[in-house]
């Protein structure tokens, strides 16, 4: 069995970790996650729902939830905390005295974001606590953080619904042409589209469009799509029966062989041998 440093894990992030590590561009996991921004900036993106997040700022993310870090600052320091569901999974018949933590828990499906420096430093703090200790003081600092979390009053859900609608009609206003596409993309990567369709959709000619992308993002609009398309296989892969054949023309793949080369490509294994691995 791991040990409880292995399972909540506590990493420290930095500019520069982040510019020498592979992180996932766009990813959902089955733990919670909760992101402390302590100094600079992070341009992310929370479902389909991109911004730019300063410092004394956490980000809560729910079970499966996408996400990613686009780019961040060259003074950027935070925290990173994984949450295994396991850890956090009671019956509230039994413990009535946790519902309303089991709601905030289930809140987070849609993201949470705090801005406060108080609650920032807190929960920083409590994080730092957490990395030190083992055991049950590992538990008790991570309780007492989601804590700190759950009885904040100004915390603010990212995205509308569980679909990762945009939250508001005024952040549609307010979109700009990377905006648009990284919305378009996300709704339709299981699609045929051409560039023409999204530039169209951006209201963005096709060779600005593909500048102002790689820029923000780090990457082409194609290599994005192929990422959503993996991440998708992926979700499909642990959570259903499906045949990896019928998995690759879900996803949008025209033919098998295109889907494994570009699945080994992204995820260095076999779509079989991750399910494997999924599943041991």
């Amino acid at each position: 069995m791991d040990s409880m440093d292995d399972i909540v894990n506590v990493q420290m992030l930095s500019a520069a970790e982040k510019r020498t590590t592979s992180v996932e561009i766009y990813h959902y996991h089955n733990c919670y996650e909760v992101v402390i921004i302590r100094q600079g900036n992070v341009d992310g993106m929370l479902g389909y729902v991109l911004g730019d997040l300063g410092a004394d700022s956490v980000l809560m993310i729910g079970r499966n939830l996408p996400h990613g870090i686009l780019s961040v600052s060259d003074d950027f320091e935070g925290i990173l905390i994984h949450i295994p569901r396991g850890i956090l999974s009671w019956n509230v018949d039994a413990v009535p005295e946790l519902a309303k933590e089991m709601k905030f828990l289930e809140d987070s499906q849609y993201g949470y974001l705090f801005q406060s420096a108080s609650l920032t430093a807190t929960v920083a703090e409590l994080a730092l606590e957490m990395k030190q200790a083992s055991g049950f003081l590992r538990l008790s600092c991570l309780y007492r953080l989601l804590h700190v979390l759950s009885c904040d009053g100004h915390a603010r859900k990212v995205v509308a619904n569980a679909d990762n609608a945009l939250a508001t009609s005024a952040a549609t206003a307010q979109e700009t042409p990377v905006d648009r596409t990284f919305r378009f993309l996300y709704q339709h990567f299981q699609e045929e589209i051409t560039l023409d369709e999204i530039a169209k959709y951006a209201n963005l000619n096709p060779t600005a469009l593909c500048r102002a992308f790689k820029k923000k993002s780090g990457c082409t609009i194609f290599q994005f799509v192929n990422r959503l398309k993996i991440e998708k296989a992926c979700q499909l892969l642990q959570g259903t029966d499906l045949s990896v054949a019928q998995i690759a023309y879900q996803v949008g793949y025209n033919t098998f062989s295109h889907f494994n080369t570009q699945f080994q490509y992204v995820m260095r294994m076999s779509p079989g041998q991750y399910r494997k691995n999924m599943s041991g």
